[in-house]
């Protein structure tokens, strides 16, 4: 495709901007004509070549979208893990938190006892 367009540009510049009579109009005519079916020809080429580099950066685009895609879907289970693992979390907590709770009346109750048990001996002991 260089080659044709530099060979392109060779003979654009050899073309003579006008004819030198009338029987040089047709074959200088013909000589335009042939250039400029030849120029639209690697235009062609270069269109079609850009239109697949658009294509193939579009191609590798999509490939690494899928594969990072998949690359998620893999670690999936290991933020499925971890979920599950703060959800058992969570659950404990919750069952700390009831523990704490019957602690704090066991502590209430026997300091209840306690002081029933310390008011009991001093009444005992009298005045």
């Amino acid at each position: 495709m260089a080659r044709s367009l530099d060979r392109y540009s060779r003979l654009a510049t050899k073309t003579p901007e006008a004819a030198e009579g009338e029987h040089a109009q047709a074959p200088l005519k013909a000589r335009r004509a042939a250039l400029k079916t030849g120029l639209s020809a690697i235009e062609d080429q270069v269109e079609a070549i850009e239109t697949y580099t658009a294509q193939t950066a579009e191609a590798d685009a999509r490939l690494r979208e899928l594969q990072q895609v998949k690359q998620r879907e893999k670690d999936g289970a290991d933020v499925l893990d971890f979920l599950a693992s703060t959800a058992r979390a969570e659950a404990a907590t919750a069952e700390v938190g009831q523990l704490s709770e019957q602690a704090a009346v066991v502590v209430d109750r026997f300091t209840a006892a306690l002081n029933g048990q310390v008011v009991s001996r001093l009444r005992a002991a009298g005045p």
